[in-house]
């Protein structure tokens, strides 16, 4: 578990040494290469499982895009020295509604045309438990600390997501068919830009003080879409899941 408890484990560690080990940290869960992922370039994941899994992340970035941006920008005070990140977060949020239009409806878009599914299928879809769990992590880090909100959607996810989708976005078109992956093809380069960002904005964030905090919610949020990746391929692909944990034991 990588929830740090004692704020004794944080004494004296400078700012480039901290940021160091969360790296370290993040490259352990790589959830670009997890292996749902690479059943989807290899074609292997049922084609259910795919619908799923681009409704349920669907959701999860709506709930990115229209809430929890909005929520760390509103949490932050008044202060000339964060004007840089504000003007990256009010960036992203136009961005979000108008860069090329809604991205929620963008992804909709991409999963109706390519799944064959109608709009009220993924709006009415079924939230499962992992989706719950995963955005409940985020929900609670940003409602405790505007701060901690930023490392964990910026920092900890958006970081990640360009991996991921460059190797969706592949898959989509050559295993599954689809013929309209913008959604996954635009953020490639955004969230790529956005992790630029992150780094610069953890390093003028953070202080002896809140490392502990910081720490937890980049930490928690890396295992938490790991696993929602883990839940998710142990879901539909029940029996290469249980071979994967039988040769890791």
């Amino acid at each position: 578990m990588s929830i740090k408890r004692d704020p004794k484990e944080f004494e004296g560690k400078t700012t480039s040494d901290f940021i160091g080990e969360l790296q370290a940290f993040r490259e352990k869960y790589p959830y670009g290469h997890h292996p749902i992922i690479d059943a989807m370039v290899e074609g292997t994941l049922p084609k259910e499982g795919l619908k799923v899994f681009l409704i349920q992340w669907w959701y999860f970035g709506a709930v990115g895009a229209e809430q929890i941006f909005a929520m760390i920008l509103a949490g932050m005070p008044i202060d000339p020295d964060l004007y840089p990140i504000k003007k990256s977060l009010v960036e992203n949020i136009h961005g979000e509604f108008f860069d090329p239009d809604v991205h929620p409806e963008v992804n909709v878009n991409m999963i109706t045309s390519g799944c064959g599914i109608t709009r009220d299928e993924v709006y009415k879809a079924e939230l499962l438990p992992e989706t719950s769990a995963f955005v409940n992590t985020l929900l609670h880090y940003v409602n405790n600390d505007w701060k901690e909100g930023l490392m964990s959607l910026m920092w900890a996810l958006e970081s990640q997501s360009p991996i991921q989708f460059v190797r969706q976005g592949k898959a989509l078109r050559e295993q599954y068919g689809f013929t309209d992956t913008q959604f996954v093809d635009m953020h490639v380069l955004m969230d790529q830009e956005h992790a630029e960002e992150a780094d610069t904005f953890a390093e003028m964030i953070l202080t002896p003080e809140n490392m502990q905090g910081i720490w937890n919610a980049a930490t928690d949020t890396i295992e938490a879409i790991w696993m929602w990746h883990e839940r998710m391929y142990q879901r539909f692909m029940p029996v290469e899941a249980a071979k994967r944990i039988s040769e890791a034991a």
